[in-house]
């Protein structure tokens, strides 16, 4: 009987354990400084704010949030945020856009500010999309980068937004000649 009590103890323990691993454990009680920020992929500031939320029971939307936090043990769309979790997620966003996560212009996919980044900068963003997606890279280059740890697809499934950004990226990758 005490043997089948503490396995189903530490049955409930690893499943009330997040599956992912936080960036920042302690951005719930701590301001997130930006040279912390600034070393961080727009994938990996994607995770930062959205650990927040996942912490506080939010229960995810998107695909890509569900795939990645899951949503075992959601309870709420709107979490009750303290002060310092609302400053840090203000700041993530800030960076996120800096290395162009933003939305596109109003209208939809237009390049915006798209011409003002590198070639390489335009690659990543594209590519970050594939990869958000499951997408299993056939190229050395995109595979040494991004890896195909997770993947699972050789077609994946964009929603709108994302296949309208990818096409405004292409675009600006053709008009700025990039290879």
């Amino acid at each position: 009987m005490r043997k089948w009590f503490f396995s189903l103890a530490a049955a409930a323990l690893v499943m009330a354990a997040p599956a992912w691993a936080d960036i920042f454990p302690g951005s719930s009680s701590r301001y997130l400084g930006n040279g912390e920020l600034s070393a961080l992929s727009c994938q990996d500031l994607w995770v930062a704010r959205n650990e927040i939320y996942a912490r506080n029971g939010y229960c995810f939307k998107t695909r890509r949030a569900r795939n990645y936090f899951g949503n075992a043990g959601c309870y709420t769309s709107n979490p009750p945020l303290n002060r310092i979790e609302r400053a840090n997620i203000a700041r993530i966003k800030r960076w996120e856009r800096r290395c162009g996560a933003a939305a596109p212009a109003p209208g939809g996919g237009g390049m915006g500010g798209l011409m003002n980044l590198s070639c390489q900068r335009l690659w990543v963003m594209r590519n970050q999309i594939y990869k958000n997606n499951g997408y299993c890279f056939k190229t050395r280059r995109a595979r040494n980068y991004f890896g195909n740890a997770g993947c699972y697809t050789s077609n994946p499934r964009l929603s709108r937004w994302e296949r309208n950004r990818v096409n405004a990226i292409r675009r600006a990758e053709r008009a700025k000649g990039c290879r």
